[in-house]
């Protein structure tokens, strides 16, 4: 029996991929070692904590999804689990609910027997790729970096083992999460290195399509023809080696945070992540040398260029916005939980925050619709953020992306609020009401070993007016070509520069 369930697609995927197929026999999705099922009541046990963390603790349930339509995809994902599921199987099947949510920071992590196997087997694809939606709506693939004299820089790949590559995309753009409704971002995140092992792409199609460990290509060289071939695939290690970026970046790595100065009186700061927790460093030491040097070359126009940004931690954030205000301004209206009772949970949650496990009510102000707004003492709100001595006063421009998400695209709120800033490039991720975000709380679940994330607050951006579901576009809109990839051409700053210039 399969249960038949409407998903939502910006891929102009074919039939095959307009629905979601839970199998009752198991067989839908073959990802794992289908002799060594979890059993149905292991999974039945797993799918209740985790819809019950989920409904009574995630700030964003029912903000986009409604509850009856999450009753029936976890409705379907049980009745899916009834047979039995493997590990690989009822992660790809949970991630299929868990994207429903329309939060980017809601996902299912591996468990370490899937890392182990993950890392120790050639699951990944033998090049790194950049995707690219043509004016049909249709997703094409081209080879960014390869492991294979066979594949060069430029090359599109047509098909995976026979399946057309748009085909292929649609398929694991299913499960990949986005903020909202901004399901344009999928192409991008699907290409740059996730935060579990490799490309969204690529963890969600080798769960999709389990093979061997060649790989059949039908390929379009960039010198012309069409060809088939067939390549072993990478193990991780070899994969992250093809990697010109790594797999996780934090604000105070080295080249993170950096200072170009394109024309006369032009200066680009480029900032690939506001993300401040694994190795924290102060955010005001950085910017105030970078202003400082700013300020001394005498630059009248800042390109602030966030595009590889995608959000990370508030003193970032924050910390540059103060740079570049002219008046205080207040960037967050208020931040809110759902509930402070996490009676029965305790045992499966873990957060980098411990007190965070436990909150106390006087922590918070209860509000008249049950939520609990965090007080300022302890984290919350903390009114209006103050211009620093000698903040950058010329004109600024903000160079956007699909990358731009949580912190990022609230950065662009604040200065679009502020009247401060013009955004150039193309259209972002994230929430123009605020993300869910902030403390992340880690859900094991106990008989899988899969780990959720799962957010705890709503932040709530001082936006007027705000777009439900939506990011920002931007004032002027630039899009990157596939032309402009292979030639190594940056039209955005490019197009930013020009305005610099003329103004």
């Amino acid at each position: 029996m399969q249960i038949r369930i409407d998903l939502f697609s910006s891929f102009g995927a074919p039939a095959l991929f307009k629905y979601f197929l839970f199998s009752a026999c198991a067989v839908v999705f073959a990802g794992g070692a289908l002799a060594q099922p979890l059993t149905s009541e292991a999974l039945s046990e797993d799918i209740s904590i985790a819809r019950q963390a989920l409904e009574r603790v995630h700030p964003g349930y029912g903000r986009y999804t409604s509850i009856d339509e999450m009753d029936r995809y976890w409705d379907a994902l049980e009745h899916a689990a009834e047979a039995g599921l493997d590990a690989d199987q009822f992660y790809l099947q949970l991630s299929g609910v868990l994207v429903e949510l329309r939060c980017d920071h809601t996902k299912a992590e591996f468990t370490e027997a899937m890392i182990a196997e993950r890392t120790e087997t050639a699951t990944y694809l033998p090049f790194t790729f950049k995707l690219f939606e043509d004016d049909s709506g249709s997703v094409r693939m081209f080879v960014e970096a390869s492991a294979n004299a066979r594949l060069a820089r430029g090359d599109e790949i047509l098909a995976i083992d026979g399946d057309p590559v748009s085909e292929r995309i649609a398929a694991a753009a299913r499960f990949v999460p986005v903020d909202g409704f901004t399901d344009h971002v999928r192409i991008h995140q699907m290409s740059r290195p996730g935060e579990i092992l490799g490309t969204d792409f690529e963890v969600f199609d080798a769960l999709l399509n389990p093979g061997s460990e060649r790989v059949e290509l039908e390929i379009a060289p960039i010198s012309g023809g069409n060809v088939s071939i067939a390549v072993d695939r990478l193990t991780w290690p070899e994969s992250q080696a093809l990697r010109a970026e790594p797999q996780w970046r934090n604000f105070s790595d080295e080249g993170s945070v950096t200072v170009e100065y394109p024309a006369d009186d032009v200066a680009v700061l480029s900032i690939e992540t506001f993300v401040n927790y694994r190795s924290p460093v102060d955010p005001n030491e950085v910017y105030s040398r970078v202003f400082s040097e700013i300020a001394t070359e005498g630059s009248e126009t800042l390109i602030v260029d966030l595009r590889r940004n995608g959000g990370g931690s508030a003193d970032a954030q924050l910390g540059l916005i103060s740079w570049l205000i002219r008046e205080p301004i207040a960037p967050v209206r208020d931040i809110r939980v759902r509930t402070i009772d996490l009676s029965g949970l305790e045992s499966h949650l873990s957060t980098w925050i411990p007190e965070a496990l436990n909150p106390q009510a006087e922590y918070f102000y209860r509000l008249d619709d049950g939520w609990y707004s965090l007080r300022p003492e302890y984290g919350g709100a903390t009114g209006l953020l103050q211009p620093q001595e000698g903040a950058f006063d010329g004109e600024l421009i903000v160079l956007t992306s699909a990358s731009n998400s949580s912190g990022a695209a609230a950065f662009m709120g604040t200065m679009l609020e502020s009247e401060r800033a013009v955004l150039v490039g193309e259209p972002t991720g994230g929430s123009q009401e605020g993300p869910t975000a902030g403390i992340i709380f880690f859900l094991t679940l106990p008989n899988s070993g899969i780990v959720v994330r799962l957010p705890y607050q709503l932040t709530l951006q001082a936006v007027s007016n705000p777009v439900i579901g939506q990011g920002y576009t931007p004032d002027i809109l630039v899009r990157q070509t596939i032309d402009d990839w292979l030639e190594g051409r940056d039209r955005v700053l490019r197009r930013a520069i020009e305005i610099a210039v003329s103004d």
